[in-house]
């Protein structure tokens, strides 16, 4: 049973990483390819805040994880369903919390991380406000597998497919949101 287990929630690891990681790569090439080099070079500059929104989002999800299987193995349902209603609360906070100071301070940011010259600044800015508004689907988006396979969900290794399904029509938002 524990190997069955472990290896399920290997799986969808190793399906998500590798399905982030084909987004982001397929991310660069396209605005490589049609935005140009400034416009890479702004991504690249930004990619710090996407990886903050992943670390915490992660962390979040790896202790709830524990915390939930622990009480699940000890039979208390109750116990388990606080720790998730607690961590979605967390996550949410966290990515609401993230997405207004993003917002508000993505100019200020942008020049901490490197962006010098005016129109490079303002590409940079414009890539930070699109991973802010993004910060609380991309939060749901690492909560759901762990959580899908605690309630038993067969299928849940696939989910991170779906996942990057999602990342390219909010690849089509961010796209938007550059042209404002």
């Amino acid at each position: 049973m524990i190997k069955k287990l472990v290896r399920q929630m290997l799986t969808a690891q190793i399906l998500s990483a590798l399905t982030v990681s084909l987004c982001l790569l397929i991310d660069n090439i396209m605005i490589g390819r049609f935005l140009g080099e400034r416009a890479l070079t702004a991504y690249g500059l930004a990619n710090p805040m996407l990886l903050v929104i992943g670390a915490v989002g992660s962390m979040l999800c790896a202790g709830a994880q524990v915390a939930c299987s622990k009480s699940l193995g000890r039979g208390d349902r109750e116990e388990t369903d606080v720790g998730f209603s607690s961590t979605v609360a967390g996550g949410l906070l966290f990515s609401g919390a993230f997405m207004v100071l993003a917002l508000l301070l993505r100019t200020p940011i942008a020049r901490m991380l490197g962006a010098d010259d005016p129109a490079l600044l303002d590409d940079t800015s414009r890539y930070i406000a699109g991973f802010s508004i993004d910060a609380p689907a991309s939060v749901g988006a690492l909560m759901l597998v762990p959580f899908l396979q605690l309630a038993g969900r067969e299928f849940a290794p696939v989910y991170p497919i779906f996942d990057g399904e999602y990342d390219s029509g909010d690849d089509w938002f961010k796209g938007q949101t550059l042209k404002m």
